[in-house]
């Protein structure tokens, strides 16, 4: 039976509105054939912010709080791990770089734990999130998917929210992921898997026509002005190099939503 890693991080201030959706539309349409295995990474101590609503989540108690992160998500039996830490939001909204990030510094404490080669599959996910569809990860051999937002914005390198959800098979995911953590932003997480990153350091700048040709190749709708536009081209093209599709889930009508309250 094929194996997926479902990682939950984040600030948890809805799981227990989400979670539901989650086994709905991702886990039970695929345990027959998949055998799941949930580790969360979660936040006990989060500084107040109005904007992400985080003050009824202060200073959580570790016992009771795990309990209810199991009542939530060990419907299964499938949880595995619960990696706990604390978070700055205040001071990391304040400094974080424009197009986020956060929330994949979030994921990456809980990689430091997980062996990727145990998985034929990945699902990043924040804890405060719900998905419209059933999701099918046999339709994710080779590529790797964004879930996108539900709505449209003004943003740098696609007009969607982009760090809900993550999806994709073991090798897609990584392609993907080794060379992000690489960008100027995370250059001091830890690199794992360095066979990618430096066939990776052997795809050149690309020039403004080859960021336009692959932006309409996977519907990015971003503008060019931006370095990060072309450093995740560039990956998208590094994919692709190798036999791997990156996708952004509005083409196929699929899209995630913030549950805040």
């Amino acid at each position: 039976m094929k194996k997926c890693l479902l990682l939950i991080s984040g600030v948890s201030r809805t799981f227990d509105k989400t979670a539901d959706n989650l086994f709905q539309n991702i886990i039970e349409p695929n345990m027959k054939n998949i055998q799941f295995e949930i580790h969360i990474c979660d936040d006990l101590n989060v500084k107040s912010t109005k904007k992400w609503n985080t003050t009824n989540i202060l200073k959580k108690n570790k016992e009771l709080h795990t309990k209810k992160l199991m009542k939530a998500y060990n419907k299964y039996n499938q949880v595995e791990n619960i990696h706990f830490w604390s978070w700055d939001g205040e001071k990391v909204s304040k400094n974080a770089p424009d197009c986020g990030g956060i929330n994949i510094k979030r994921w990456c404490v809980g990689l430091k734990h997980i062996k990727f080669e145990l998985y034929d599959y990945f699902i990043f996910i924040r804890p405060d999130v719900i998905i419209n569809k059933k999701i099918n990860l046999y339709d994710y051999k080779d590529q790797f998917s964004i879930i996108s937002g539900n709505f449209t914005r003004h943003c740098h390198w696609h007009n969607r929210d982009w760090d809900y959800i993550w999806i994709g098979d073991n090798n897609a995911f990584l392609y993907w992921l080794i060379p992000y953590l690489y960008e100027e932003r995370f250059q001091d997480l830890s690199i794992i898997y360095k066979d990618i990153l430096e066939k990776f350091k052997k795809i050149g700048k690309l020039d403004n026509d080859e960021i336009t040709k692959i932006k309409n190749m996977v519907n990015l709708k971003g503008h060019d002005n931006h370095s990060t536009v072309e450093y995740y081209c560039r990956i998208i093209k590094f994919m692709k190099l190798n036999g791997y599709d990156f996708s952004l889930s509005e083409t196929k009508g699929i899209y995630s939503t913030i549950i805040r309250n």
